[in-house]
């Protein structure tokens, strides 16, 4: 009998999850059901995402905290893989209610990103607090406190493995919490991976700007965020400043549109430049420069070894955005471009330019470390079919 695996969502499930979590390659190894707890502990995506758009016999919609506790089966403890995260207290009910279930909790290292205090160094309480009246979420810095006190509260919901990509889990107290870690990858990786070898490449020589629609993001709306810059202010004095890169590059600025993102809108917002959905991994590939502000894509240009420059604007400078800009751009030491200012005097070949050290740095800390092997991410799951009972061996290594 396979050992049964739950996959918690906070998100409508849709086809793109079948692929990127991997589904069908688990469903070979894991009796897997897929819990779809959006309506539960995140309502308002469904105005911002809409309803699950794909159909599966093993999806579940979950409502209520009781109706989890009917869906997990009592008599298999079998394990729970996380994509919800601590990130309210019903979420950490969702934890307590596994945990007492005796269900092996597994997180994912899906999207290593750079936090802040990382990369520019750890902030007071009083500065934090600063700030985050000063940026308009304050509400949010309450929430987050409300979820520390419960989680001390509660029993220990530390993880009883972790899959890890890199280094950087080291500074994150929850991934540092498991019981066992198993060195892997990040998502993107294993997009890497699958694409590396085509041979279906672009001969035309272009730039990519990787959208993150900035101006009306769906996880600011769910979370109660404001928007790091306006649309009236935003896209045009973006569109002025690809038209000033394209004179004096000669490259087209080619747009790997958000996941979500609305065709229409962004041939408006763009100014009618090539715009694709879908298919960031091989723009980057095939591109030779990347723009991006704080999008987890940006593994793509470090994997790849593409020129990239950060871009802000006087709005995101202002607000709580700007710090993620900053992050991996410190680490990658690129350039950080205003495009709100005069537009740069810089020679042409001096956009091509990258420090290879610190792109191997950014890859081994947040994107594939070399404990770990070259093979797909969900075959390093099988792993936990073989060593089911490690779950009392602190902070192991699982290879």
């Amino acid at each position: 009998m396979k050992d049964v695996l739950y996959i918690c969502v906070k998100n409508p499930f849709c086809q793109r999850d079948v692929e990127r979590m991997g589904i069908e390659s688990l469903e070979r190894i894991f009796d897997v059901r897929i819990l779809d707890c959006t309506e539960w502990l995140m309502p308002m995506a469904f105005e911002t995402r809409g309803r699950a758009s794909v159909e599966r016999a093993n999806l579940h919609r979950v409502r209520s905290l009781n109706d989890f506790r009917q869906l997990i089966d009592k008599r298999r403890g079998g394990f729970a893989v996380d994509y919800v995260g601590q990130f309210s207290v019903a979420a950490v009910l969702l934890f307590h209610a596994l945990k007492r279930n005796g269900t092996r909790i597994i997180i994912v290292d899906s999207g290593s990103y750079p936090s802040p205090d990382l990369a520019l160094g750890r902030r007071s309480k009083i500065r934090k607090l600063i700030d985050s009246f000063r940026h308009g979420i304050l509400l949010q810095m309450f929430k987050e406190k409300c979820v520390r006190w419960l989680l001390k509260v509660l029993p220990d919901q530390s993880p009883d493995y972790a899959f890890v990509a890199g280094k950087a889990w080291q500074g994150d107290p929850r991934f540092r919490s498991a019981a066992n870690h198993i060195p892997a990858h990040s998502f993107d990786y294993e997009i890497y991976r699958a694409c590396r070898s085509s041979t279906d490449v672009s001969v035309e020589p272009y730039a990519v700007y990787l959208d993150e629609t900035i101006a009306g993001h769906e996880d600011n709306a769910e979370l109660g965020l404001p928007e790091p810059a306006s649309a009236e202010r935003f896209y045009p004095a973006l569109r002025q400043f690809f038209d000033r890169f394209e004179a004096t590059t000669g490259l087209p600025v080619v747009i790997a549109a958000y996941p979500s993102a609305n065709l229409e809108a962004c041939n408006a917002n763009f100014g009618g430049r090539k715009v694709l959905i879908g298919r960031t991994a091989e723009l980057v590939r095939d591109s030779r420069f990347v723009f991006a502000h704080a999008s987890t894509a940006i593994s793509y240009a470090v994997l790849w070894r593409k020129p990239i420059g950060f871009l802000t604007s006087s709005e995101i400078r202002n607000g709580w955005y700007q710090p993620w800009i900053d992050a991996p751009r410190i680490l990658l030491n690129a350039p950080l471009f205003d495009i709100d200012e005069r537009f740069p005097e810089i020679p042409s070949d001096d956009w091509f330019r990258l420090e290879h050290d610190a792109y191997k740095r950014y890859e081994e800390w947040f994107i594939k470390g070399g404990d770990s092997p070259d093979v797909s991410l969900w075959e390093r799951f099988a792993v936990l079919t073989q060593f089911g009972e490690c779950r009392d061996v602190h902070a192991g290594v699982i290879t």
